[in-house]
């Protein structure tokens, strides 16, 4: 009975050890039941954006919705210090890359890049945007309320 409820207590405080090394992306904590489809299928709303040369570039938001066909439409409006205010209102198709690793994001003109995930969870996506677009580190957090 003591061997029995000691391999118990030594299974419980192992299995937090073995579920955080099973995420695929670097900063989830844990690994989720829910497939990852259904994580990304829906509306998200930027809260964070980091880019090394977009310093006269203020963005004021971007959003994203993901479609179960595959299919995206994409957001975006700020103020660039050269240009003036700008709008810009994108659609086209998503595949998953790399062992469902990134996003290849194949824009209507035929354009092409892939947002690396950091983090896809429930309320959380993270990216780091590859883009001939904007050259140079692109990271993006976004959030949503599940709608």
């Amino acid at each position: 009975m003591k061997i029995t409820r000691l391999a118990f207590a030594a299974l419980i405080l192992t299995l937090p050890l073995l579920f955080s090394s099973c995420s695929k992306y670097k900063e989830n904590k844990w690994i989720s039941v829910i497939p990852k489809e259904k994580r990304l299928y829906g509306n998200w709303e930027m809260t964070y954006l980091s880019h090394e040369s977009l310093n006269a570039v203020e963005v004021e938001f971007i959003y994203v919705t993901f479609n179960e066909d595959n299919s995206f439409q994409y957001w975006a409006s700020g103020d660039d210090a050269n240009n003036g205010w700008w709008d810009e209102g994108l659609s086209g198709t998503w595949q998953w890359g790399d062992k469902k690793s990134k996003l290849v994001m194949t824009f209507e003109d035929g354009t092409t890049e892939d947002w690396v995930i950091d983090r896809l969870q429930i309320a959380d996506f993270w990216v780091d945007i590859q883009s001939s677009k904007y050259p140079g580190e692109l990271y993006v957090q976004f959030f949503t309320d599940g709608a």
